[in-house]
């Protein structure tokens, strides 16, 4: 992986700061320009939910890529192609600064049966075989010109989400 321990301390960071603020109810919403942030932003959100609701997260990932490659799949070894991986426990660290801190911090924070990816169009060899191996909800640009977003969004994005946020 590239950079693993400066991108584990700022996921991290984000972690800590959304989790402050989702922890009491506010909503968060976070910018930022590279794909690895989704692992703070949702590892706190995450972590909030479970402990405040008692509930589960669902995301649906709207993106050409699914950046669920883990450290063993990825081509390049960069990080924001992980994110994914790294929330779901598919990819996994023991060092504490190099993404550990996921797993110390009660186990994965989102359910590969509460995940639906909308939009794909490049996805890697790795990342098929991890969609087809674990059932994972994908739709590709081709579905969506196909049958519209709506449609996909609305007939897929809630079936199996019970007592989820």
């Amino acid at each position: 992986m590239k950079n693993p321990v400066a991108v584990s301390a700022v996921t991290k960071q984000i972690s800590t700061q959304v989790y402050s603020h989702a922890s009491q109810g506010r909503l968060v919403l976070t910018l930022g320009g590279d794909h690895s942030i989704a692992i703070g932003t949702i590892a706190g959100t995450s972590l909030a939910i479970r402990e405040r609701l008692g509930r589960e997260i669902a995301v649906v990932w709207v993106d050409a890529h699914a950046d669920i490659n883990t450290p063993e799949t990825s081509g390049s070894g960069n990080i924001h192609g992980m994110p994914v991986a790294f929330l779901t426990g598919l990819a996994k660290e023991r060092r504490e600064d190099v993404f550990g801190w996921l797993e110390a911090d009660k186990g994965p924070k989102l359910s590969l049966k509460k995940l639906v990816y909308i939009g794909l169009r490049d996805v890697d060899k790795g990342e098929k075989k991890i969609l087809r191996e674990n059932g994972i909800k994908a739709f590709s640009m081709h579905d969506i010109d196909k049958y519209g977003y709506l449609r996909i969004r609305q007939q897929n994005c809630r079936s199996g989400w019970a007592n989820t946020v």
